[in-house]
Order: structure tokens, then C-alpha cells, then sequence
């Protein structure tokens, strides 16, 4: 009797051990089994079981051909939507679908539900295949680039209905370049390019190194190596001279702000009281700048012989050569800032309608300098943004610590 019972219990745990070859057997990332004539496996439903990085792996025996690929499906309110085939650089090794009468396919991504479907065969006979699949739940046991866990990151894709990808696609101010060999790049395309406290100082953003182009450079020179910080140096141009150096790059798209912290320093001035100075005022500040070369600034000026105190100016510019007109100046506010704080912070912004010049002794708290239609000197409005060195017969030597958009 102990002899057939333990016949008997042999015989129903191989029952239950063995599956049915026309049937696929499903676990939580994995299914297999056996596919005799066009058809589905068994479907995953993958929204609380978190599986990504599939290998299927799949032999034929009669079929002279077949098509053979794994498919997703979007949720639909806790069902299927539409099956597609994973696809482009969701596909990691092999392809999908498949044409091979035996063979492997490998993605990388994740959707929140698969199958494996033989979609067409000649002939008859049989395909035994096996789909494997990782989860966060047991990373140890993700794959390779060949079949590898987590989704798989694509620049400015359009494969994101397959939820196998992660697309990352360019914001306002930002440019993201795909290098290859898992490499990504991210550069501001306007606007600084570094940590908003890089200084450890609230509002502070490194600005941008590269983009730049200079209207009358002369002689200036700029420092463009350095960790955090621009460098500018333009040494003494011809006494009385009204040109100034303009180093610039493309303004981002309308509305936005440009804010700016810089520290600067002119070599010989303000004058002592036995020097003979006959020059003009010399200034250090930002501008907008449009295509045919027309400026219109706003900048900090030190004294010259026809100016007493340090003065917020804006003023607009035929070219870097030649001034048209002052549109606005305050001879007072200047002395007070600098007595201040030993930061200039500037800001200018176009909100598509008005150009807006403002300053602040902290670069959170602003007061309103000026404002204007963007069309008043631009027959257009501004296409670019710069900073602006106007030397006379002193050398400028000008660091600027935080350039931002917003």
C-alpha cells in the first residue's frame, strides 16, 4: 500500500510539473511555452509587477518560415489598449519581429502590458519559446546592454506610447545632445549654465562659457577658462571716445529675464583732484542687441568731465561705435548702490511687448529703472543680450559672477 501511494504521488507531482506544450506557463516577469499555429502567449499584466529588460528566446521545429515579435500594450483604464511591437531603440539585440526560424530578442524598456506573438508561419509545426524579464524587485538578476534592466533613456525620441523608452526632450533655455556611448549632454541655450548657487549666495548661476561673439572686441580680452565666472578685460581706447565693446549671444524666446551680477574695476578713474581729465564717462553693464548691430544698454557709469556722480544709464546705439541718445539717467541711485553692496545687479527683460530695465543691491528685491515697447529702437524687438565694456581712456576689467534666464 506505501508503494502505491507513493506511486501515485510521483505521478501527480510530474502532472503538475510538466506543462501542456500547447499552453505558455506565466510567472511574474517570465512566460514560456509552446505556440503550434499563429497566435498570443499568455499576457503579463505588468502594473504592479514592474518588469523591464525582456530576452525572448524561441527554436521551431516543421516551420520553413515564421514571424515572430513581443509586443506592448498602454493601460486602458486597468486593461489592454492597442499591442504594438516594441521597436526602435527599444530593440537591444536581434530584431523585432523576428524572421529567424530560431533565435533571440532582446528590449530594453517596460509597458504596462506584453505578449509574445507569432504572427505568421509556413508550414507546420511548432515554436517552444521563453520570455524572460527582470524587475526592480531583484536587480541582482538584471541583464546587460543586451537585454538590460531599467528604461532606456532616448534624446528627443517618439517612441514614449510604448512606455519602453524614457524620451528626454529639450525645455525652454536648454539644448540636450545625445554623444553616443551612453553619453548625454546638457548646455543652456540662452541663459547660464551652472548651479543657481554656485557661490553658496542665493540667485547666483555660473554663467555660460561658450556662445558668445564680440561686437568691436579691439583690444578686450575675455577669460572663458574659468570654473564659474567670465573674465573681461578692454584696455583705454581714444580720449573722448563713445564706442564700446559688446560681448553677446542669441536671447532666448520671448518672455524672459536676463539677471546679472558682475564686480568690475577701472584702472585710472574716478580722477584724482590735480588730474586733468577730459575724458568721457566709462561704463560697464548688459544690452540687448538686435541682427543689424542697434543697441540700447543699461549700465553703471563712473564720472567723466561732464558727470559729478556714478549713474544708471540706458542708452541706444546706431552700432557699438556710435550713440544715437540717453533714454534714461539717474545720477543718484548708483552712489547709493555701491555704497551699498559690492555686487552690481542688473537685470533687463522682454515680455514680448516691453523691454524692462531694473537693478537691486541683492538680486531678489528690484526697482524698476526704465521700461519701453521692445519695437521703440528695434524695428523687430532684441534677438540678442550682452555685456557691455565702455573703457574711454581707462582700462575695465569686469567679472561677471551670475548670469541667469528666467
Amino acid at each position: 500500500m506505501k508503494t502505491l501511494k507513493r506511486a501515485l504521488f510521483s505521478a501527480l507531482l510530474s502532472a503538475c510539473l510538466i506543462p501542456s506544450p500547447a499552453l505558455s506557463q506565466t510567472s511574474q516577469c517570465t512566460i514560456a511555452g509552446t505556440l503550434s499555429a499563429t497566435g498570443f502567449s499568455n499576457v503579463v499584466n505588468n502594473l504592479s509587477s514592474g518588469c523591464y529588460g525582456f530576452r525572448v528566446s524561441y527554436a521551431s521545429t516543421g516551420f520553413s518560415a515564421l514571424s515572430i515579435q513581443l509586443e506592448y500594450a498602454p493601460n486602458n483604464g486597468g486593461s489592454s489598449g492597442t499591442y504594438a511591437a516594441f521597436s526602435g531603440a527599444a530593440v537591444t539585440d536581434g530584431s523585432n519581429p523576428s524572421t529567424s526560424l530560431q533565435g533571440t530578442i532582446g528590449i530594453h524598456g517596460a509597458a504596462p502590458f506584453y505578449r509574445l506573438h507569432l504572427t505568421s508561419v509556413t508550414g507546420t509545426g511548432s515554436v517552444q519559446f521563453t520570455v524572460f524579464g527582470t524587475n526592480g524587485v531583484s536587480p541582482s538578476s538584471s541583464s546587460n546592454s543586451s537585454g538590460g534592466s531599467g528604461p532606456l533613456i532616448q534624446v528627443n525620441g517618439t517612441n514614449a506610447g510604448s512606455q519602453s523608452t524614457l524620451n528626454l526632450a529639450a525645455g525652454s533655455n536648454m539644448a540636450i545632445t545625445d554623444g553616443g556611448s551612453g553619453t548625454i549632454t546638457f548646455a543652456s541655450s540662452g541663459g547660464g549654465g551652472g548651479s543657481p548657487n554656485w557661490l553658496g549666495l542665493i540667485n547666483f548661476t555660473a554663467p555660460p562659457t561658450t556662445g558668445w561673439t564680440w561686437d568691436n572686441q579691439g583690444t578686450c580680452t575675455v577669460d572663458n577658462n574659468l570654473t564659474s565666472t567670465l573674465y573681461l578685460r578692454c584696455p583705454p581706447v581714444s580720449v573722448g571716445s563713445t564706442e564700446g565693446s559688446f560681448y553677446y549671444r542669441t536671447a532666448p524666446g520671448t518672455p524672459y529675464h536676463l539677471t546679472v551680477c558682475f564686480t568690475w574695476e577701472m584702472s585710472n578713474a574716478p580722477p584724482s583732484a590735480n588730474t586733468n581729465y577730459t575724458g568721457t564717462a566709462s561704463s560697464a553693464g548688459i544690452a540687448f542687441r538686435d541682427s543689424s548691430g542697434k543697441l540700447e544698454d543699461f549700465v553703471i557709469s563712473i564720472p567723466g568731465v561732464t558727470q559729478t556722480l556714478s549713474a544708471f544709464y540706458s542708452i541706444q546705439w546706431n552700432s557699438s561705435t556710435s550713440q544715437s541718445s540717453s533714454v534714461s539717467y539717474n545720477p543718484q541711485v548708483e552712489s547709493m548702490l555701491r555704497f551699498m553692496a559690492g555686487e552690481e545687479w542688473l537685470q533687463i527683460g522682454d515680455d514680448g511687448t516691453n523691454i524692462i530695465f531694473s537693478w537691486s543691491i541683492d538680486g531678489t528685491h528690484w526697482q524698476l529703472f526704465h521700461s519701453e515697447s521692445r519695437t521703440t529702437w528695434f524695428a523687430s524687438g532684441p534677438t540678442q543680450i550682452a555685456v557691455e565694456l565702455q573703457t574711454n581712456q581707462s582700462t575695465v576689467n569686469l567679472s561677471l559672477l551670475s548670469w541667469a534666464i528666467s
